[in-house]
């Protein structure tokens, strides 16, 4: 959810040895769990398919009586929706909820018009609906370099020359193209010149050819998620430093030592 330099701009020291850097980042790996897991959220983005059962709530399925499609996760964009096994929903049949576009996730999907939720009696009404789309709540992509050298279609952990690389670092995930080259892929070690090491087909996405000029950007959490694992991450570290019973200083708070409980902020 954030980065070693997150944390370490927050802190005001850059230059840290790579021991250092190493524990950070585990710290800031178990911080971006323990925020995941107690909001039963993610805060990153990835392509997947889903399956809902058109049955109704009442009857234990995913549509409310109002006729909304309640989704389980938070949806950021529609790549394709089928009904009834197979059937392909228009853009133009559906909605999606809440249809704020500030909103930094969707709810639900209803159909417009005299269409409705259905399936094949003769199939399970579970998985009768698929969404297929973009997930994970809040955050945005920053435009933060081009393509510098042509890359193949190749999977697995290789290069990715870019015009400039001041911008990436370990653990970042960053989107290569756009529309039908767009490609998710994870910094995979601290560059130090423009060629990157990444690891392609990241979160649902497909090794594609980028050809030069592609745009490649950095992917930036919800700006309070990044500030509450900030915030854990210091309660962490700190608590590393500090003998058994004693207590941790904050900024501005006090907390008493305890290895199972985080700061009560």
């Amino acid at each position: 959810i954030i980065t070693f330099s997150d944390y370490a701009r927050t802190v005001g020291t850059l230059n840290e040895e790579t021991e250092t850097k190493e524990r950070i980042r585990e710290l800031i790996e178990a911080a971006s769990v323990s925020v995941e897991v107690d909001t039963n959220r993610r805060y990153d983005r990835r392509f997947e398919a889903r399956d809902y059962d058109a049955l109704r709530d009442s009857l234990g399925g995913d549509i409310s009586e109002d006729g909304y499609l309640i989704l389980d996760d938070d949806l950021i964009s529609v790549v394709d929706l089928f009904n009834n096994h197979t059937d392909t929903v228009a853009a133009e049949d559906y909605a999606l909820f809440p249809q704020e576009s500030s909103a930094p996730a969707k709810w639900g999907v209803k159909l417009r018009g005299d269409n409705y939720w259905e399936w094949d009696t003769s199939l399970d009404s579970f998985d009768a609906i698929q969404v297929y789309g973009t997930w994970g709540y809040g955050g945005k992509f920053a435009l933060k370099s081009t393509v510098a050298t042509q890359m193949n279609d190749s999977p697995g952990t290789t290069a990715l020359i870019v015009t400039g690389f001041e911008p990436f670092e370990m653990g970042q995930m960053i989107q290569v193209g756009t529309g039908d080259t767009l490609e998710y892929m994870l910094v995979a070690a601290d560059p130090t010149t423009t060629t990157l090491l990444v690891e392609r087909a990241y979160n649902g996405t497909t090794p594609v050819v980028h050809p030069v000029n592609d745009p490649v950007y950095v992917f930036r959490a919800d700006p309070l998620i990044r500030r509450i694992v900030t915030r854990l991450v210091r309660w962490m570290d700190n608590l590393d430093d500090s003998p058994d019973g004693d207590v941790i200083v904050v900024g501005d708070s006090e907390q008493v030592v305890n290895l199972s409980i985080a700061p009560d902020d």
